[in-house]
């Protein structure tokens, strides 16, 4: 919701650093540049590049088209990552050439979880005797999600062993029936605050590295502390090291107030 607040003005995000240190920076989004004030938001955050699909685009440059989207709406994200992956070939493998910082936002796997059953047919069904259509949506949604997932990260590892590659979601699908679905299902076996955990997939120079639970706040920092060598959470307090989850959201509040301040500007 802070984007809304955003101006372009500088405020310093990961993004931000990483242009001040010499990276180039770009950010390829699904959906509308018009969506959460994205574009404001993003100078602000720091992209010196950011992209969206041409049927949304005008007359600004894009490198990529949405595709058929015919009864799902949303942009596939295999459609997404094969053209982002044609992108990143263009970038010439030479050690002059500044590091890049890939962000590429999907959109497919949002409410009401269309599925195309032409091009994707239904492999998972709900059975029982609890209904709730999202869900058996959802679910196949992701069976195909994952195959494309899958696929992009092999394709990145294959191009560039030395990479670090971060798969996060923002949250879990709201539903038909929002908390109620995940807690009658039990969910992470309904422990506290279960509908708020999700899944996060790390790879470190192609392989699979292993975390305790993470906020969101704390992917900039394993970022920091990968092109740091390690340097980083030397200097800095990085529970994930020790594989723990550190209550420190009011440790973080002064630093949050800060970057607002500066974003709106």
């Amino acid at each position: 919701m802070e984007f809304n607040a955003f101006t372009g003005s500088p405020a310093y995000c990961l993004p931000g650093i990483l242009k001040l240190a010499g990276y180039r920076t770009i950010a390829t989004n699904a959906f509308r540049p018009n969506f959460f004030n994205t574009i404001p938001a993003y100078t602000g955050i720091g992209f010196g590049e950011m992209y969206f699909p041409q049927e949304y685009s005008g007359t600004a440059h894009s490198y990529f088209s949405t595709g058929d989207t015919t009864d799902e709406d949303y942009m596939f994200d295999a459609t997404l990552f094969n053209q982002n992956l044609n992108f990143l070939a263009q970038i010439p493998k030479d050690a002059t050439v500044p590091p890049t910082f890939n962000y590429v936002l999907t959109i497919y796997g949002h409410m009401p979880h269309l599925i195309n059953e032409k091009k994707r047919p239904r492999v998972l069904k709900l059975v029982g005797r609890f209904g709730d259509p999202q869900l058996e949506r959802s679910a196949n949604q992701f069976y195909y999600r994952s195959a494309a997932i899958a696929d992009y990260v092999n394709a990145i590892v294959s191009r560039d062993k030395n990479s670090l590659i971060i798969l996060v979601s923002d949250h879990v699908p709201p539903l038909q029936f929002g908390p109620n679905t995940y807690r009658d299902l039990r969910y992470l076996d309904n422990r506290p605050d279960s509908i708020h955990l999700n899944r996060i997939l790390i790879v470190e120079d192609g392989k699979v590295k292993k975390y305790a639970t993470l906020h969101h706040y704390d992917v900039p920092k394993i970022i920091l502390n990968y092109i740091t060598q390690g340097a980083y959470c030397r200097d800095k307090v990085c529970g994930f090291m020790q594989n723990r989850l550190l209550p420190d959201r009011l440790a973080l509040h002064d630093q949050y107030m800060n970057l607002m301040a500066h974003a709106t500007e």
